[in-house]
């Protein structure tokens, strides 16, 4: 894996810290990775990976469409969990109005998805 041309998020994004995070859980530094790009738009590192310039870990969120259509192909990597949580954090005693309850049950629900 070390050798492997990587295309990373850009320091201190999200993405890239929560991925530092897994890997070191299985003893790998981000920092000795063969990173070539480091880049900061998820649809820049598309674009990157099917041109051929290496690799990337991306939410599946990001690339649905582009394994269905078949633009990118999706590589598991046995023992490699990728879960994290999200936490909706709001005012102690808040009354939500409607809409809100309707968005509190939406990103609390395990079937939801964004798109198709």
């Amino acid at each position: 894996m070390m050798e492997i041309p990587l295309i990373l998020r850009e320091e201190d994004s999200t993405n890239r810290l929560l991925l530092a995070n897994i890997l070191s859980k299985h003893l790998i530094d981000i920092d000795n990775l063969n990173t070539v790009l480091s880049i900061n738009s998820p649809e820049s590192i598309k674009s990157a990976v099917s041109s051929g310039r290496g690799f990337a870990f991306l939410p599946n969120i990001v690339v649905k469409q582009d394994l269905r259509r078949g633009d990118l192909k999706k590589i598991h990597i046995k023992g490699f969990d990728s879960k994290f949580n999200y936490y909706l954090a709001y005012r102690k005693n808040y009354e939500f109005t409607g809409y809100e309850k309707i968005f509190k049950k939406f990103i609390t629900s395990s079937k939801r998805c964004f798109c198709y």
